[in-house]
């Protein structure tokens, strides 16, 4: 953490601008560890979500002892929310549970616009998956910025 927050401040940028994540079995390896960590880093004002959250079983031991500040539904559940009753149920139960917790809830793996739709009906946070982009190399993801930013979506 202070590493990262030193090499922000080089440059000027806020800790704010930055989301970490730590994905459920990294964190649950060690919970002490990670607690501390997690701690450090939102004390400096980054944002540290739970990713991948409903793949492991210690899902809720995490969000109970560690500060994160957001959930990253796993894409797995997300989806087969078109198709599968229980895939909905426990996406809609996570975001209603993120909610309840006051931390931001995003959806990975969102594919088409009708997933999307339904998520954001749902009263997800946040969306992410290959609908919007596929994983990018920086200077491509700074040209696709600029083409969201005049009104292109791809």
């Amino acid at each position: 953490p202070d590493r990262l927050a030193a090499l922000l401040a080089r440059h000027g940028a806020p800790a704010d601008s930055v989301g970490i994540e730590i994905t459920e079995s990294v964190a649950m390896h060690d919970p002490q560890e990670t607690a501390g960590v997690v701690t450090r880093l939102r004390l400096k004002g980054f944002s540290v979500a739970l990713d991948d959250f409903g793949t492991g079983h210690s899902s809720l031991t995490a969000l109970r002892q560690l500060p994160f500040s957001g959930v990253k539904i796993d894409k797995s559940f997300v989806g087969e929310i078109e198709t599968s009753h229980d895939s909905l149920a426990i996406v809609r139960s996570v975001i209603n549970l993120a909610r309840d917790l006051d931390l931001e809830c995003v959806a990975e793996g969102v594919g088409s616009a009708a997933v999307a739709q339904k998520l954001t009906d749902l009263g997800i946070s946040g969306l992410q998956g290959h609908y919007f982009s596929p994983p990018l190399p920086f200077a491509e993801f700074i040209a696709w910025l600029d083409r969201w930013h005049d009104g292109g979506r791809h």
